[in-house]
């Protein structure tokens, strides 16, 4: 038995460098995914003020859970099974608990692509 009592499979994918527009910028590409096995996650629905008048809208915020050693970095895309695509929008977190002894993981903290 894993970590968690009902983990998850998540996709991790590295972002890729394709190009450059007309401004210069960087296009940015999420070519192939990697499998992140034994994951927890926890979606934090939150909603930011509009330009709008009496409107709000709602953005999509997670928390991400998995072993230690996965492959996964801030800015780097996530496919989240049941929630849909974010991006990792902080530094990854990597840890150990010094109380129980249990395995070491990693948290990230992740934005809806869309948001």
């Amino acid at each position: 038995m894993g970590r968690f009592r009902h983990p998850i499979t998540v996709v991790a994918y590295e972002p890729v460098v394709t190009g450059r527009n007309a401004h210069g910028g960087e296009i940015v590409g999420y070519p192939v995914g990697e499998d992140i096995e034994d994951c927890a996650f926890a979606p934090l629905p939150q909603s930011e003020e509009s330009l709008e008048q009496f409107r709000d809208k709602v953005i999509d915020y997670g928390h991400l859970w998995g072993p230690f050693d996965a492959r996964i970095e801030r800015r780097w895309k996530v496919d989240v099974p049941g929630y849909g695509s974010f991006i990792v929008s902080d530094q990854v977190e990597r840890w150990k608990n010094p109380h129980n002894g249990r395995e070491p993981g990693f948290e990230a903290h992740l934005k809806d692509v869309e948001g």
